[in-house]
């Protein structure tokens, strides 16, 4: 059963019944799933690229009523000082140019202030790193047009987005596209849609998210994704798409599972956060993980 299955994933097949026996199978034949998806990946990829992530506003955010930045007083009419929020900026990129690190990946919260936002998107304009900025709506293309950002993020799930991108394949020449796709367990039918039309949408990549809430969160300590639930996700994304870039977000919680997942298709992890820009160190020990995958000591 699973040799034909795997068979259908090479011919770029997904079928719903086949997914759920490839989910929830507790068949020791699993392992021909995972020996396929390890063999492509060494044949089609080098070693693991590095990522980081800036969330803004949370990158220059500051307590109300600051005294250096001026946020929130008379004199600023409520609007951050430039000055600060480059300063801010300048700092994390300063220490993200010194790992090595490929990208930057700028994501936002709840930020509905066009006026922060386009500030943002000038500061960092002025660093000469790669950068990738998540959208929701295609308007926003209007704005980051006028700045030198080559890549896109999309979540999977904005499919009128996604639509749109396969009537204009303009986009598609003109950024490198990143698809967010979420794993849980209750969107399976809605994701192997999505990963059925992949080709037609025609994205360079796609990111891997799980369930992961922060340190000190109401959520810390319930279980992110399983692990064989992941390894099978990657393993159904490599076999299917044999030269896709596929993305691991790391795990603020822990639950990461490199020495295990990465062999099977992953190439960029995603979440890098350096010393002295976020409290969870954890480019060590990523790099730590690294050393000892085959692949990536010998490409």
């Amino acid at each position: 059963m699973i040799e034909k299955i795997v068979k259908n994933l090479e011919n770029a097949r997904l079928f719903f019944e086949d997914m759920k026996i490839l989910l929830f199978t507790d068949d020791d034949c699993i392992n021909i799933l995972y020996k396929k998806a390890a063999d492509i990946n060494i044949k089609e990829h080098d070693a693991i690229k590095l990522e980081t992530k800036i969330f803004y506003p949370l990158v220059y955010s500051v307590q109300s009523n600051c005294p250096t930045c001026g946020y929130q007083t008379p004199e600023s009419r409520r609007e951050y000082n430039p000055a600060y929020m480059e300063s801010v900026i300048k700092y994390n990129i300063d220490v993200i140019k010194s790992y090595d690190i490929k990208r930057i990946n700028c994501l936002h919260i709840e930020n509905n202030k066009n006026y922060e936002r386009e500030l943002f998107l000038k500061i960092l304009n002025k660093y000469d790193i790669d950068k990738a900025i998540k959208i929701d709506d295609i308007k926003e293309l209007d704005i980051i047009e006028k700045y030198d950002f080559a890549s896109l993020i999309m979540d999977s799930k904005n499919l009128e987005l996604f639509k749109y991108l396969k009537d204009n394949k303009s986009i598609q020449k003109s950024y490198h596209i990143t698809a967010n796709v979420e794993i849980y367990n209750n969107n399976l039918e809605e994701n192997i849609e999505f990963i059925n039309n992949l080709r037609e949408y025609d994205v360079d990549a796609v990111e891997i998210v799980g369930y992961d809430p922060f340190y000190d969160d109401v959520h810390e300590y319930n279980p992110q994704y399983n692990k064989e639930y992941v390894k099978r996700v990657i393993s159904t994304l490599r076999i299917m798409y044999p030269e896709l870039e596929l993305k691991i977000s790391y795990a603020t919680n822990g639950c990461n599972y490199f020495d295990e997942i990465i062999p099977l298709g992953i190439n960029s992890i995603n979440g890098i956060y350096c010393n002295r820009t976020n409290k969870l160190f954890n480019m060590e020990k990523i790099m730590d993980i690294l050393q000892k995958i085959p692949q990536n000591q010998e490409k």
